[in-house]
């Protein structure tokens, strides 16, 4: 839980209104193989914001990620399949999820801070939905997804806020609250080595980022 708390800007409850394949051109070798792959793009309405630090900006009240991908072959795009990633949800058009989201600026959009993260959200229970799959198509063990997934697995919206309330950020992180979270994560770790290891000289150099 402790990474939500440092890194998540936003934890929501949204419900997917669409997926559909992104539109870049065929690639030159895709078209020689007769085969290749579209992002996805998941659209969300989102319904309520359960949680969020004390200073954030809120996500937007409609919002599109990329998440996996559609692949095709024999030359047919239009017979692209969505791509499944095992111990995760599809999102499910019409389906309530519980999005711990990240406002990336690297790529420039919202999104789950790990698949693994994200939960089926009906009825106002994490995990009741759509179930997740393993890589064997049967259902995904908890022990699968994030350690705060598994933590909040069949909570109700009042026992997830006062979990997350209850957690404290990672303290080699709340230095760097005013950086991108993935330089925030890459500083946090930097200063925990820096601290085990007695101090180091240039910390940068100590992680091939």
């Amino acid at each position: 839980m402790t990474d939500w708390v440092t890194y998540v800007d936003a934890l929501v409850i949204a419900k997917v209104t669409s997926k559909e394949q992104s539109a870049e051109p065929v690639t030159p070798d895709e078209e020689e193989s007769g085969e290749g792959y579209a992002v996805q793009l998941v659209t969300f309405d989102v319904l309520d914001t359960l949680w969020h630090p004390k200073d954030y900006t809120a996500p937007p009240e409609s919002f599109t990620t990329s998440y996996n991908a559609f692949v095709w072959e024999n030359g047919d795009r239009d017979q692209a399949i969505p791509l499944v990633e095992a111990n995760a949800v599809r999102f499910e058009v019409g389906g309530t999820y519980l999005l711990p989201l990240v406002d990336y600026a690297t790529f420039d959009e919202w999104a789950p801070i790990l698949p693994s993260s994200v939960l089926p959200f009906e009825d106002g229970i994490a995990g009741k939905g759509e179930t997740i799959l393993g890589g064997d198509n049967t259902p995904a063990p908890h022990a699968a997804l994030s350690t705060p997934a598994q933590q909040l697995w069949g909570l109700g919206r009042q026992e997830i806020v006062d979990k997350l309330n209850a957690t404290a950020p990672d303290p080699y992180a709340t230095p760097f609250v005013h950086l991108p979270p993935e330089e925030q994560y890459q500083q946090a770790l930097r200063a925990a080595w820096a601290d085990e290891s007695g101090g180091v000289d240039d910390p940068d150099t100590q992680f091939d980022d």
